[in-house]
C-alpha cells in the first residue's frame, strides 16, 4: 500500500489521483502513461493491468471527481453558492481538462453536461419536483441552469487566478464581485421562477 498525507491507499487510487495531478498539470493530450508511471512510482504495466488505456483512466479520473461533485450535492440541504464555487476552485485544474476534453469537436463525450444532469437531479429532490430531473420535462430550465449557472461557475473557478495576476486583484473581492454578478443575473432567473 502506498502513503499520501499520512494515509495508506491502493496503488489503483494511487495511480487515479496521480493521473489526475498529471492532467491537471499537463492536460490529456500531453500526458503519458510512462509520467504517470514515474510520479506514481509504479511500474507502467501496474496501470495497464488496472485501466486499458490513457483514455479509460481518464474516463475513470472524471467518474470519481463527479462522485465527489454529487457527493457534495448530497451533503447541502441547499446548494450554498460559496460551498459550490469553493469546489470548483479546489478542482480547477481538473477542470480544465474536463472542459478542453469535453469541447472538441472529434470527441462525442460531454463530461460537462454531467453536471448539469447530477445538479436537476439534486434540485428534482430537494423541492419535489420530478420533472426537473428528466430534460425532456424541464428542458428550459436544464438550459438556463447550465448555461447561467454552471458554465459561468466553472469558467470563473478556471480563470479566476489568472484574472487575479493580470488584473492585480484581491480574490477575496473578485469572488464577492463574481457572486454579485451571478446573483443579478441566475438569481434573477430564480426570484422569476418563484414569481410565476
Amino acid at each position: 500500500m502506498a502513503e499520501v498525507k499520512g494515509k495508506q491507499i491502493s496503488k489503483k487510487t494511487l495511480i487515479l489521483e496521480t493521473a489526475k495531478v498529471i492532467f491537471s498539470q499537463k492536460g490529456y493530450d500531453d500526458s503519458s502513461m510512462d509520467e504517470i508511471a514515474l510520479k506514481a512510482g509504479v511500474p507502467k504495466s501496474l496501470i495497464y493491468y488496472h485501466f486499458k488505456s490513457k483514455d479509460e483512466l481518464l474516463q475513470k479520473v472524471i467518474s470519481n471527481f463527479f462522485k465527489e461533485y454529487e457527493n457534495l450535492l448530497s451533503t447541502e440541504n441547499t446548494l450554498n453558492d460559496c460551498k459550490y464555487l469553493q469546489f470548483l476552485d479546489q478542482n480547477s485544474d481538473f477542470l480544465r481538462v474536463i472542459v478542453i476534453e469535453s469541447i472538441k469537436k472529434n470527441d462525442s463525450s460531454s463530461y460537462v453536461f454531467k453536471v448539469v444532469e447530477l445538479l436537476m437531479g439534486y434540485e428534482s429532490k430537494i423541492t419535489g419536483n420530478e420533472n426537473l430531473a428528466e430534460y425532456k420535462k424541464s428542458h428550459e430550465r436544464w438550459v438556463v441552469e447550465f448555461f447561467t449557472s454552471i458554465v459561468p461557475g466553472v469558467l470563473f473557478a478556471c480563470y479566476k487566478e489568472k484574472w487575479c495576476n493580470h488584473f492585480n486583484t484581491d480574490k477575496t473581492a473578485l469572488e464577492q464581485d463574481f457572486l454579485s454578478a451571478y446573483n443579478q443575473t441566475h438569481g434573477a432567473y430564480h426570484r422569476s421562477i418563484l414569481e410565476r
